[in-house]
Order: C-alpha cells, then sequence, then structure tokens
C-alpha cells in the first residue's frame, strides 16, 4: 500500500511525496542513481561539443594567412568568410 503525504518547500511550494514499501524503495534508489549518471553524461557531451566548437573557430582562424594565398583572397574577402562562418556557427549552436 502506498502512503501519500505533503511536502513543505522552503519557498511554499508543496509537492506530493510517496512513501514506498521496503521492498519497492530498493527497485526506487535504482532508477534514481541511474538518472544521475545520465546528467553527467550529458554534461560531458555538451561540454565536449563546446569544445569541439571552439577548436573549430580557433583553428580557421589560425589558417587564414594559408587560405588566403591558396585560394587568392584579400583581407576584405576573409573577412566575408569569417562572417559568413560565425552567422553559420550561431546558426548551428541556436539549432537550426
Amino acid at each position: 500500500m502506498l502512503i501519500s503525504t505533503r511536502a513543505v518547500r522552503r519557498d511554499g511550494d508543496t509537492r506530493r511525496t510517496l512513501r514506498f514499501p521496503e521492498g519497492l524503495s530498493d527497485a526506487c534508489s535504482l532508477s534514481y542513481s541511474m538518472e544521475s549518471k545520465a546528467r553527467y553524461v550529458v554534461l560531458l557531451l555538451t561540454t565536449l561539443a563546446a569544445v569541439i566548437t571552439y577548436l573549430d573557430r580557433v583553428c580557421t582562424s589560425v589558417t587564414a594567412s594559408a587560405m588566403s594565398q591558396e585560394l587568392g583572397l584579400n583581407d576584405m574577402q576573409m573577412g566575408y568568410v569569417f562572417s559568413i562562418f560565425g552567422c553559420v556557427a550561431t546558426l548551428g549552436a541556436v539549432g537550426w
């Protein structure tokens, strides 16, 4: 039998909490530990994506002189290239 209780937090928000019988409490703690691990995996993947996009921008700016010589672009045209790259990177970060 499940027993329903109410818990009052400091900000006045009331949440309904459930107390489980002893056999079910182990299963609930197991799912909680799996959720906690998922948070860290999501955090790791988000950080990894941010590092990769940062390195992509840095590598593009480092190779600017070689790109301009190879493609025969002047400084103004390279400015256009970097502006377009920045706009596309921003749209990608937003999720479009």
